[in-house]
């Protein structure tokens, strides 16, 4: 056990020194900053943020899903928000895959999916949205 905490702290010191580095490309250093906070001795918990999406049938049964638990956002946008879409785009990605012809889903793009799962809803198909490790007061 003492090892892993003089492991993760060694980690979190190197990563830190790397992270100064202003060379580093924006991605790289936001993946660097993502573990820090993994190996944070400082922090008591680790919890997850994120968002999965559900497609169900009129039936009840799930049959696609898509997930978001990426700690980004473009600029102005929340990320619980940011994350939301993400995983809204995913679940129609997967539930196009699923019910199309393999020769359709080789050109599938987020704006034909979005239009197949328009459709979808119309016939009784809904979006059940969850949020993980997010508070009640944190969502929009």
């Amino acid at each position: 056990m003492s090892e892993d905490k003089e492991f993760g702290d060694f980690l979190y010191e190197l990563i830190k020194k790397v992270n100064e580095n202003k060379t580093l490309s924006p991605t790289l250093r936001s993946q660097l900053e993502n573990y820090i906070r993994a190996f944070d001795p400082k922090q008591e918990t680790n919890t997850a943020k994120g968002v999965v999406a559900v497609a169900i049938n009129p039936n009840g049964a799930v049959v696609a899903e898509g997930v978001c638990f990426e700690p980004t956002a473009p600029g102005g946008m929340r990320v619980h928000e940011s994350q939301r879409r993400r995983a809204l785009e995913s679940m129609k990605l997967d539930f196009a895959r699923a019910h199309l012809n393999h020769f359709m889903t080789g050109k599938l793009d987020i704006y034909f999916a979005s239009d197949y799962w328009e459709h979808a809803t119309k016939n009784g198909y809904r979006a059940e949205i969850i949020d993980v490790g997010y508070p009640k007061s944190d969502r929009d």
